[in-house]
């Protein structure tokens, strides 16, 4: 059957009568006889005529697993190239404003509640040894934030020893929350050996 022979005489003829009918198939077999088609034929173009006229909305449609993983993997390549994530998910949709709406409200659902599965995609990025960054954000202690600024008259007993074990020490805790915190740490250290130098020689 060919589209054309559907005029919009007729498909409101069908329409209003499918609506009216206490059975589809009858309407069906009725528009059917009246045209010279068979019901099959009138069943399938209402079908297809009722789908294009009113689109399941992206927001029914939901993400397989594969997909998922396809479109993290993809997000996490491309910030780490210095991409914004929504330029990234407008690349995915192919310029499809809609398409990139669900890539991009899909990727916030997963960073606000499954976080793991972000740190799961990067990790398994680095194991194939692409070089990349977390789009989540680096957690900061706030016994890092606040570190007191330290009283150098009490360290004038300390040992180069003690003072390299206290440096360790700070290292260790400052690598989990990011590497920027370590040459704030080393000048703190320096200030500390210089003043332990200047107590000596008094």
């Amino acid at each position: 059957m060919k589209k054309s022979a559907w005029t919009k005489l007729k498909i409101s003829k069908l329409l209003a009568l499918v609506e009216a009918s206490p059975s589809k198939s009858r309407a069906f077999a009725q528009i059917a006889k009246q045209m010279g088609l068979k019901p099959a034929s009138v069943r399938n173009f209402f079908y297809k005529y009722q789908q294009a006229e009113n689109p399941v909305p992206f927001k029914k449609q939901k993400f397989t697993k594969p997909e998922i993983r396809a479109f993290l993997r993809e997000i996490i390549l491309g910030y780490s190239r210095g991409e914004s994530v929504r330029s990234i998910c407008l690349t995915l949709a192919e310029g499809d404003r809609a398409r990139m709406l669900r890539y991009q409200n899909k990727y916030r659902q997963i960073r606000a509640s499954d976080q793991p599965l972000i740190n799961q995609t990067v990790a398994a990025l680095e194991k194939e040894g692409y070089i990349v960054k977390s789009p989540l954000p680096t957690p900061q202690p706030a016994d890092i934030l606040s570190m007191p600024v330290p009283n150098y008259a009490a360290y004038h007993n300390l040992t180069d020893q003690d003072i390299t074990n206290l440096f360790m020490g700070l290292v260790r805790l400052v690598r989990k929350q990011g590497e920027s915190q370590i040459e704030k740490l080393r000048a703190e250290i320096e200030r500390l050996k210089r003043n332990e130098q200047q107590t000596t020689n008094k």
